[in-house]
């Protein structure tokens, strides 16, 4: 029976099945492509690295027959088996670290899994086969870890899964039976120790090869073969260099941007100086001088914010278009980011992550890796429009949770510096900005209130217009001024569906009215844990949007007024309060642009 058949169920017995896709050869020994003729017993192990024909080798394809999936379960538990062989009992423990939102902060933390295995024994009959072959008794030789490291050292990379189920009633399980799946990919795996201990790590994709780490645009090698005169609208490159540079683009040279039209040979020409508001006649460029090639966004053609993060994490970390849903990404920005084209030049070589970083901020969007649909998630920080599911006291385990007030987190001044003047400028200096959007509560700075100042400066390399720099200012600002909660607590393993990045309502004693009584408010989900062993989700969530109480849509025209329409009941879509009560007619609290 599959995990939600199972959850619910008093007395359940959990389990889980670690699996490894490793690499293996197409072909088999001595046919066809593989001409090695070592004769039985002297055969390859379908790797790479006992390859006797390299140049032949041909790593099997996810289709198919595919990869070599190595499978292990808990060592204290009873086995699962398939097609009558039992899944080595080889798991010690398993710990998952889930990805983790920042809100207005930046991109989320990463994911990662630690797995503890113990060493053991082996026949061989599921990584070698040609074990029949063999002149040696597998079992007698070796261990299953010790041996598979020196058949196949290459696994830094592949995929790596976790598969949480539950034991039938009659004691029996098979592979149907785990279908709540975290994936992850192979980041390191170290031992067997003294104790045959061996552990694995595993990171989310976004980790692959710390790929957000790769600094863009990669440093340029080419150089001026001669001098550059403050008139020029050409530039010499070095003999051969010109292949360095595609047909048009953005250089800089010291301080000063250009955009040419035309390479041929190792001369660019048609050159716009003083390109993206940068200095142009400041001083003369000398024989020698780097030429840096740039990356723009924005400029030769509109580019909405989904379309430049997926553009990032796809060209320049290595993430597999597979792992984006673009069509949930285009939907999300078509409902809340419609006018959000970003622009910037990127004239030095950046981290990855700081930019993306950048835009989580300036546009208010979340971006994570769900790491069950194995899909990076692209969400706008806005409130719902529909009825949230709620956490209460029922599925809350009251011994592990608590509520904290985030009070050096609240703000009470935010300002967004847009317009830059010079794209190749100090980007953290006010005078390079044209622009200021400042969203001010002074109330809450007096003696009465919090008697302190909360400030937050955005300078926008990406945002350039006052309107939607003044959108996001002041949805920070709606968030954090007054001090935020964070609720966190172990939940009952059954509340699966509550993942990272949802909104839901949290309705708990733990957090109360004037009156005493449970106060109902709406949260985000920061991050989930499954902890597999104690049969809980740990959970940690974020107040949404505090002072804002009722989020809805502009009214379409030829909707009823708010009391034949009953507002409360339809609430997609907002009405204009009265200007003098600013309430509703029939006194309900008025709607709010955020």
């Amino acid at each position: 029976m599959s995990f939600d058949g199972q959850k619910d169920k008093v007395g359940r017995e959990p389990n889980y099945i670690v699996e490894l896709d490793l690499d293996r050869c197409a072909w088999n020994y001595g046919v066809g492509a593989c001409t090695a003729n070592g004769g039985a017993g002297a055969q390859c192990y379908n790797t790479l690295e006992t390859c006797q024909v390299p140049s032949a080798y041909a790593q099997r394809l996810p289709i198919g027959n595919g990869p070599l999936v190595v499978r292990f379960s808990r060592a204290d538990a009873a086995p699962i088996f398939i097609d009558s062989r039992p899944i080595a009992p080889a798991v010690k423990s398993v710990n998952i670290a889930p990805t983790k939102l920042a809100p207005g902060r930046g991109l989320s933390s990463r994911s990662r899994v630690d797995i503890q295995l113990i060493d053991f024994t082996d026949n061989d009959l599921q990584t070698d086969p040609y074990a029949a072959d063999r002149n040696y008794i597998a079992s007698d030789q070796g261990t299953f870890f010790g041996k598979l490291f020196a058949r196949n050292p290459h696994y830094v990379g592949r995929a790596l899964r976790v598969k949480l189920g539950y034991f039938n009633d009659d004691g029996s399980a098979d592979l149907t039976n785990f279908d709540r799946v975290y994936n992850y990919i192979i980041d390191r795996i170290d031992g067997p120790d003294a104790n045959g201990v061996v552990k694995i790590i595993g990171k989310d994709v976004l980790s692959l090869t710390e790929a957000l780490k790769t600094k863009i645009p990669e440093a340029s090698t080419g150089t001026l073969s001669a001098h550059m005169g403050t008139g020029s609208s050409h530039l010499d490159l070095q003999t051969g260099e010109g292949a360095l540079y595609p047909a048009t683009g953005v250089v800089r040279i010291g301080d000063e941007l250009m955009r040419y039209t035309s390479n041929s040979g190792d001369r660019l020409s048609s050159i716009t100086r003083g390109y993206g508001g940068s200095e142009a006649n400041t001083g003369q460029h000398d024989s020698g001088e780097s030429v840096q090639l740039c990356l723009e966004y924005g400029f030769s053609s509109t580019q909405r914010v989904d379309a430049v993060v997926a553009d990032l994490l796809t060209t320049y970390a290595g993430i597999p278009a597979s792992a984006i849903t673009t069509a949930d990404w285009t939907a999300e920005a078509n409902q809340w980011l419609t006018n959000y084209n970003l622009q910037n030049i990127i004239s030095e070589p950046t981290e990855l992550n700081k930019l993306l970083d950048q835009i989580c901020v300036e546009c208010g969007v979340d971006i994570w890796v769900d790491d069950v649909a194995n899909k990076i998630r692209f969400k706008a920080q806005v409130p719902t429009t529909e009825e949230n599911d709620c956490i209460g006291d029922n599925v809350i385990l009251r011994n592990k949770a608590s509520i904290q007030h985030q009070v050096k987190d609240r703000l009470s001044q935010v300002y967004f510096y847009t317009g830059k003047r010079n794209q190749a400028g100090d980007r953290d200096k006010v005078g390079n900005y044209t622009n200021v959007v400042a969203r001010v509560d002074a109330n809450s700075e007096g003696v009465n209130e919090y008697n302190q100042k909360g400030i937050k400066k955005v300078f926008c390399q990406w945002v350039q217009g006052s309107a939607l720099a003044g959108q996001q200012a002041t949805r920070l600002l709606n968030r954090y001024k007054v001090p935020p909660i964070m609720v966190k607590a172990d939940i009952d393993i059954s509340q699966t569906q509550y993942a990272t990045g949802d909104l839901f309502d949290i309705c708990t004693e733990l957090y109360q009215s004037v009156t005493g009584e449970a106060q109902t408010r709406e949260m985000q989900m920061l991050s989930t844990q499954v902890d597999a062993a104690r049969q809980v989700i740990k959970i940690e969530a974020l107040q949404f949007l505090s002072s804002v109480g009722r989020p809805a849509f502009i009214t379409p025209n030829g909707v009823a007024d708010y009391t034949t329409a009953l507002g409360d009941a339809n609430p997609t879509y907002s009405w204009i309060a009265d200007s003098t009560t600013q309430l509703m007619p029939n006194g309900d609290n008025a709607y709010e642009i955020i």
